[in-house]
């Protein structure tokens, strides 16, 4: 993070032609935090684009045992959201300091990190004989899509931005839900009944994430 000062009086630190591709970061920008003093800094045609971290995948059950007494799948466990959301700018991702007389034209564009996708259930165990198979895992739900912030200076500012303007083209996308993960088939038998799938009752992928787009910032935390 930026937690000095950077003043670009005299066209000393004006930049043009920014660049910037990360994947997988929640903080984007010039600076991605700051808690500092950028003041009198220009930067022209920037082209900026992002996608927040997606959330962990959830694991897979355990397949039940085949045999004479065939075991039951186990479940699958569930996706997981983002630990964060994305906040992105085209000079600070999040401002929680101060920005003073700074401009900045060209593009930014975010999304959200996506939602983990849950872990397929077990299959129910085989059976060699007469024995009904095992039942199969239950599925479980796709973790939820993260919130995008972007904004053309800052993407959420809990600081102070006095002076400033963007003419960036912004644009912010919630991150996409996780898939929710399969249920096991029931196991097979030689000459009895075959075992039950995983129940299906409420697995549901995850919810989109909410998208924030603002010309010099996205979201204003700030108080007073």
């Amino acid at each position: 993070p930026l937690t000095g000062s950077l003043d670009g009086t005299a066209s000393v630190y004006d930049i043009t032609g920014l660049f910037i591709n990360p994947t997988s970061t929640n903080y984007a920008g010039l600076f991605g935090y700051a808690i500092g003093t950028i003041k009198n800094l220009t930067l022209a045609s920037v082209n900026l684009t992002s996608q927040g971290a997606a959330g962990a995948a959830g694991t897979p059950g355990t397949d039940g045992l085949d045999g004479p007494a065939p075991g039951n799948g186990t479940n699958g466990t569930a996706g997981s959201a983002p630990v964060s959301a994305l906040y992105m700018g085209g000079l600070v991702g999040y401002n929680a300091g101060i920005i003073t007389n700074c401009s900045v034209s060209g593009t930014v564009t975010g999304q959200g990190g996506t939602g983990g996708t849950a872990g397929v259930a077990g299959r129910g165990g085989d059976s060699n004989g007469a024995a009904t198979g095992g039942t199969g895992g239950v599925g479980q739900n796709g973790g939820n899509g993260s919130i995008a912030y972007v904004g053309g200076i800052t993407g959420y500012s809990i600081g102070s931005i006095s002076n400033s303007s963007s003419s960036d083209v912004v644009t912010a996308t919630g991150g996409t839900g996780g898939n929710s993960g399969t249920c096991g088939r029931g196991g097979n038998s030689v000459s009895g009944t075959g075992g039950n799938a995983g129940a299906v009752t409420t697995q549901v992928g995850g919810t989109g994430g909410a998208a924030y787009a603002g010309g010099v910032v996205a979201s204003n935390g700030a108080t007073g």
